[in-house]
Protein backbone atom coordinates (compact mmCIF):
# COMPACT_ATOMS: atom_id res chain seq x y z
CA UNK A 1 0.00 0.00 0.00
CA UNK A 2 1.88 2.96 -1.23
CA UNK A 3 -0.52 5.18 -3.15
CA UNK A 4 -2.90 7.64 -1.54
CA UNK A 5 -5.82 5.95 -3.28
CA UNK A 6 -4.95 2.59 -1.71
CA UNK A 7 -4.55 4.18 1.70
CA UNK A 8 -7.87 6.00 1.29
CA UNK A 9 -9.62 2.76 0.36
CA UNK A 10 -8.15 1.00 3.38
CA UNK A 11 -9.25 3.79 5.76
CA UNK A 12 -12.70 3.85 4.16
CA UNK A 13 -13.16 0.13 4.89
CA UNK A 14 -11.79 0.54 8.43
CA UNK A 15 -13.96 3.50 9.43
CA UNK A 16 -17.07 2.68 7.38
CA UNK A 17 -17.53 -1.11 7.36
CA UNK A 18 -20.25 -2.77 5.32
CA UNK A 19 -23.68 -3.03 6.94
CA UNK A 20 -24.46 -6.41 8.46
CA UNK A 21 -26.66 -8.64 6.29
CA UNK A 22 -29.16 -9.28 9.10
CA UNK A 23 -30.64 -6.87 11.61
CA UNK A 24 -29.90 -7.50 15.28
CA UNK A 25 -33.37 -6.28 16.28
CA UNK A 26 -35.83 -9.16 16.66
CA UNK A 27 -38.85 -8.98 14.34
CA UNK A 28 -41.31 -9.88 17.11
CA UNK A 29 -40.00 -7.44 19.71
CA UNK A 30 -42.59 -6.02 22.10
CA UNK A 31 -42.04 -2.62 23.64
CA UNK A 32 -43.90 -1.17 26.65
CA UNK A 33 -46.19 1.81 26.06
CA UNK A 34 -44.40 3.87 28.70
CA UNK A 35 -42.14 3.55 31.68
CA UNK A 36 -43.31 4.26 35.19
CA UNK A 37 -40.90 6.41 37.11
CA UNK A 38 -41.12 9.05 39.75
CA UNK A 39 -38.66 11.85 39.20
CA UNK A 40 -39.19 15.18 40.86
CA UNK A 41 -36.68 17.69 39.56
CA UNK A 42 -35.64 20.37 42.02
CA UNK A 43 -34.11 23.78 41.53
CA UNK A 44 -30.97 22.64 43.33
CA UNK A 45 -30.58 19.62 41.00
CA UNK A 46 -30.96 21.88 37.98
CA UNK A 47 -28.35 24.30 39.29
CA UNK A 48 -25.88 21.49 40.10
CA UNK A 49 -26.27 19.92 36.67
CA UNK A 50 -25.87 23.26 34.93
CA UNK A 51 -22.76 24.05 36.97
CA UNK A 52 -21.18 20.80 35.71
CA UNK A 53 -21.69 21.73 32.04
CA UNK A 54 -18.58 22.40 30.00
CA UNK A 55 -19.09 26.03 28.91
CA UNK A 56 -17.41 25.90 25.50
CA UNK A 57 -18.81 22.71 23.99
CA UNK A 58 -20.74 22.93 20.75
CA UNK A 59 -24.44 23.61 21.29
CA UNK A 60 -26.94 20.80 20.91
CA UNK A 61 -30.06 20.69 18.74
CA UNK A 62 -31.56 23.65 20.59
CA UNK A 63 -28.63 25.83 19.48
CA UNK A 64 -28.11 27.26 22.98
CA UNK A 65 -24.44 27.23 24.04
CA UNK A 66 -23.74 25.92 27.54
CA UNK A 67 -21.99 29.15 28.46
CA UNK A 68 -25.30 31.02 27.96
CA UNK A 69 -27.13 28.61 30.27
CA UNK A 70 -24.40 28.90 32.89
CA UNK A 71 -24.28 32.70 32.79
CA UNK A 72 -28.06 33.19 32.83
CA UNK A 73 -28.95 30.45 35.31
CA UNK A 74 -29.90 32.92 38.03
CA UNK A 75 -32.44 34.54 35.68
CA UNK A 76 -33.86 31.50 33.89
CA UNK A 77 -33.58 28.68 36.42
CA UNK A 78 -37.21 28.72 37.54
CA UNK A 79 -38.48 28.87 33.95
CA UNK A 80 -36.28 25.93 32.96
CA UNK A 81 -37.46 23.96 35.96
CA UNK A 82 -41.10 24.43 34.89
CA UNK A 83 -40.21 23.29 31.36
CA UNK A 84 -38.39 20.19 32.62
CA UNK A 85 -41.23 19.32 34.98
CA UNK A 86 -43.73 19.63 32.12
CA UNK A 87 -41.59 17.37 29.91
CA UNK A 88 -41.31 14.69 32.61
CA UNK A 89 -44.99 14.99 33.48
CA UNK A 90 -45.99 14.58 29.82
CA UNK A 91 -43.47 11.72 29.49
CA UNK A 92 -42.31 13.18 26.21
CA UNK A 93 -38.62 13.21 25.50
CA UNK A 94 -37.37 13.33 21.96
Amino acid sequence: MTSNEEKGTMFCHMFFPEKPADSLIPLDAEYPDHMNYSFRASLEQLRRCTAKLSPHKAPGEDGIPNVVLKELMGLIDEYLLHIFKAVFHARYIQ
